[in-house]
């Protein structure tokens, strides 16, 4: 359970104060544990998205697209909690 701490500074960054450690932690295990799954059988994966995991341009359009998904979307629902705030 090491390994997502090392994301949490770029989190940090990312995020800035909107966001509390147990909640960068739990946006790093949320971008770490679906490339340790799919790493954990590559074929079934390429069978299944037909992203070769083997391949590096492939990999790194997957784990773009894993962190994409994730960080735009906790935006997201962080801006329209904000406008929420703001017109209350």
């Amino acid at each position: 359970m090491q390994t997502p701490l090392y994301l949490i500074p770029l989190l940090k960054d990312i995020f800035g104060t909107s966001k509390n450690d147990m909640q960068l932690r739990i946006i790093a295990l949320q971008i770490l544990n679906p490339i340790q799954a799919t790493v954990l059988n590559c074929s079934a994966f390429l069978m299944y998205s037909g992203i070769d995991l083997h391949d590096k341009d492939q990999r790194g359009r997957f784990v773009d697209t894993l962190i994409d998904n994730l960080l735009y979307q906790t935006m997201e629902k962080e801006e329209k909690s904000n406008e929420n705030c703001d017109n209350d």
